[in-house]
């Protein structure tokens, strides 16, 4: 509908008088004059029938002004802004570049729109309209802790006053940049502030031996700093309490024995590194775990852990890495898993679990990749796997499995190729598959599959079949398996 036709209805409608009609032509975008009978609602539907038959056309409605009176009725000055938006307007604001829009990406930026403090945004198309900065001292919020006042913020100076909003005034404060620096705050150790301005606060090297806490194993034991030592002959509960009074790291010659420590006794000995022979605890009820030996690394012959009612795990051996002989943990009834060992890589000799009735779970043993001579499971009655044990593909000695009533199979040994001596599975009730040892390619001497209730003989000798008889070192036993299974 063209612009004539459209003030032409404007006209026969009796909206719009004919002297308006003379006021407004096709290239008009501003303000349009208009001599109406003292209605100022009839204005508002000029408004919206202009914009009614020609969609192109943004029309926002500023208001009425200036009504004066005329002879024939009132002159009304309609401040109405019409901008012929089509395609050009990409937010969809009302406004296009060419009427003013200074960013047509976003429908919150156009002429006339509130200016919103801080957003980083010229909202109203107004760069003297302030965003930031609106106390006009020259620093923008991001380093005026007060942007009301034009005195406060920026660069400390001695002028008495409190540019970083902390409570004190530079004369006062020996950082006015650093809000959390002044006379009233806590000094916080090891940061390398001085929090509270004053020098003779300690912020390093809290027990003043001397020694700042990157040099310092515990700065807040002035005895200890960095000595490392070994102590000679056997430790007991009799030296635990001394131990570590002077050491950062300390070693022992001799064997460690914790039977009769208490739980405070074991924290104390966080300076011990390294055992030169056996470790061992035998019957402590005491203790829930072995926390306190983090440092431990390696023990030079065997470790035995041995009727602890109380133990449930071995979190505290976390660095230990290597023992020379044997790990053995025998009748721990509260055992239920062994975490602690997941950085065990060796094991020198064997690994023997026996009587561990709650044991459950084996996974703590991820990353232990070598066992000597011997690995043994005896008599846990909740443990129905081997999972855990995945790294292990080679036994020196023996592998002996027997008496674990709640073993279904041997998951966790499907990487293990040879066994240098035995291979003994015995009276395991609920065993039904030894799939898991189909990779096993040699047996040094003897193979023995006895008394496994729910074993049947077929499922026995295929793991004959594979490993391959002319593999297995000695004598071959398959006997009394399966036909009386309990479950």
């Amino acid at each position: 509908m063209s612009r004539s036709v459209l003030w032409a209805l404007l006209l026969g409608i009796g909206v719009l008088p004919a002297v308006a009609q003379a006021a407004v032509s096709d290239e008009h975008r501003g303000q349009v004059l208009f001599l109406l009978n003292n209605n100022s609602q009839r204005c508002g539907q000029v408004a919206n029938t202009i914009e009614h038959f020609d969609p192109t056309w943004s029309c926002e409605l500023m208001g009425m002004e200036n009504v004066l009176r005329h002879p024939v009725g009132c002159l009304a000055l309609l401040d109405r802004r019409c901008v012929d938006v089509g395609a050009n307007d990409e937010d969809s604001d009302g406004w296009t570049i060419e009427a003013g829009d200074c960013d047509d990406t976003n429908a919150v930026v156009y002429p006339g729109a509130a200016e919103v403090p801080f957003d980083g945004l010229d909202n109203d198309c107004d760069p003297s309209t302030l965003d930031d900065d609106l106390d006009g001292d020259g620093f923008e919020v991001a380093v005026d802790c007060d942007d009301d006042d034009p005195l406060i913020g920026g660069t400390p100076a001695e002028d008495g006053v409190d540019n970083d909003c902390d409570g004190v005034v530079e004369e006062e404060d020996c950082d006015d940049e650093n809000a959390t620096v002044n006379p009233n705050a806590a000094e916080l150790p090891f940061d390398g502030v001085d929090n509270d301005c004053n020098p003779a606060t300690t912020d390093d090297d809290l027990d003043g031996d001397g020694y700042l806490t990157a040099e310092d194993c515990d700065d807040s034991n002035a005895s200890r700093w960095d000595q490392v030592g070994t102590y000679e002959g056997d430790l007991d509960t009799s030296g635990l309490d001394t131990f570590c009074a002077e050491w950062c790291e300390r070693s022992v010659s001799g064997s460690v024995d914790l039977s009769n420590a208490s739980p405070e006794q074991v924290a104390a000995l966080d300076c011990l590194t390294t055992i030169g022979e056996y470790f061992q605890i035998y019957n402590n009820d005491a203790l829930l775990d072995l926390s306190g030996l983090e440092k431990l690394t390696t023990v030079g012959e065997y470790v035995q852990i041995s009727n602890n009612d109380a133990l449930l795990n071995l979190l505290g051996l976390e660095n230990l890495t290597a023992i020379g002989w044997d790990l053995a943990f025998l009748d721990n009834a509260a055992l239920t898993d062994l975490s602690g060992l997941e950085n065990l890589t060796t094991i020198g000799e064997a690994l023997y679990v026996q009587g561990s009735g709650a044991l459950t779970d084996l996974s703590a043993l991820e990353n232990l990749t070598t066992v000597g001579d011997f690995l043994g499971f005896y008599d846990n009655d909740s443990l129905t796997d081997l999972s855990g044990l995945e790294n292990i593909t080679a036994i020196g000695g023996e592998l002996y499995i027997a008496y674990n009533d709640a073993l279904l199979d041997l998951s966790g040994l499907e990487n293990l190729t040879t066994i240098g001596e035995r291979l003994y599975i015995y009276d395991n009730d609920a065993m039904l598959d030894l799939s898991s040892l189909y990779n096993v390619e040699s047996i040094g001497n003897d193979l023995i599959i006895r008394y496994n209730d729910c074993l049947e003989t077929e499922e026995a000798e295929v793991l004959r079949d594979e490993i391959g008889e002319e593999n297995i070192g000695g004598s071959t036993t398959i006997d009394d398996n399966g036909g009386d299974c309990p479950y």
